[in-house]
């Protein structure tokens, strides 16, 4: 192409031109032909758009701003998780900002912020975030569950959404004897730090935040 296209435009081209495709595949190279992309820009931007999918709101835009009407499809069991919400807000905003373990600043996340005023100080009793007046951090053991959790919303397809695992907290008694598996929200007992007994670990084992459906 002679110039590059912006790419508001070329998810756009893709969107229309996928469209006329349900239910069959086409080609990298064959899309990339009909939109007039690069093959690497299509690639890019199908990726983004299958992401896009399972994630993405309801939303209106106007001049006044942005309506969301709907969470994103495949984050429906989300709603009912207020702990987990929180945990993977703060663990975004941290890595929009440079790592995951860096501060934000609450004054800037006041809105969201405040409807979790009782959710933070229960992360902040497990352990999950630390707080100073200004500034709010996810820890190191709040990270190993947001991060999968998010990851698994993320790649999970919109029809398999209601089979996400539900995300446990470990009791702080047995936090040294168990490692969290970086490949799913569930932990067991692995082979360098497995409890006592060599078992999985039971329901009661673990502790749940306390949750409450979200208002729309």
């Amino acid at each position: 192409m002679s110039s590059r296209t912006e790419p508001t435009d070329a998810i756009e081209r893709l969107a229309w031109a996928l469209n006329y495709h349900q239910g069959d595949s086409i080609s990298t190279n064959e899309l990339a032909n009909k939109t007039g992309l690069s093959w690497a820009t299509t690639k890019k931007y199908t990726q983004l758009l299958e992401v896009l999918n399972r994630i993405s709101p309801d939303i209106d835009v106007s001049n006044d701003g942005i309506t969301v009407n709907q969470i994103g499809e495949n984050l429906d069991n989300l709603k009912q998780e207020k702990d987990l919400q929180l945990a993977i807000y703060i663990l975004q905003h941290a890595s929009i900002n440079g790592e995951s373990d860096d501060t934000i600043v609450k004054e800037h996340h006041s809105n969201v912020l405040d409807k979790y005023s009782s959710t933070i100080k229960e992360l902040e009793d497990n352990e999950w975030i630390e707080c100073t007046d200004d500034t709010i951090r996810i820890t190191p053991k709040g990270a190993s569950v947001a991060g999968p959790a998010r990851s698994e919303y993320r790649n999970t397809n919109q029809k398999e959404s209601k089979t996400v695992p539900e995300v446990k907290l470990i009791n702080s008694s047995e936090w040294n004897e168990a490692k969290p598996s970086e490949s799913s929200a569930c932990w067991t007992g692995s082979e360098s730090g497995k409890a006592k007994k060599g078992r999985e670990f039971t329901d009661t084992d673990f502790e749940r935040v306390g949750t409450a459906a979200v208002t729309q």
